[in-house]
């Protein structure tokens, strides 16, 4: 199974511009492979749509920007369509995502 993952991504990249950024759920090394999606490990902005469309259900297809949170393991990505999401990275399992609401 290890041989068919490195044969995949080999394939996946030299497919790709060379400064490609993956940004759309659709283009995710997870699409061809949902069993290996359990993770929380080096995700790109499309892995991350990936999950939040996939897994959690939300109105995600691309992730346009993520900012990371100063002393903290946690990341807020921002979709296409406006919607934030805080993700939460689990050890040995795929990351939790929650919406963020914005307060008035």
């Amino acid at each position: 199974m290890r041989k068919e993952y490195v044969a995949a991504v080999i394939a996946t990249c030299l497919a790709l511009p060379v400064h490609a950024d993956l940004t759309r759920a659709e283009q995710s090394f997870f699409n061809a492979h949902p069993d290996w999606s359990n993770t929380s490990q080096n995700l790109s902005k499309a892995d991350l749509a990936w999950h939040a469309v996939n897994t959690f259900g939300f109105n995600c297809p691309e992730v346009i920007k993520e900012k990371r949170i100063l002393g903290s393991h946690h990341s807020i990505i921002i979709c296409n369509t406006g919607t934030r999401v805080r993700v939460h990275p689990v050890i040995n399992d795929k990351p939790l995502m929650t919406l963020v609401v914005n307060q008035f």
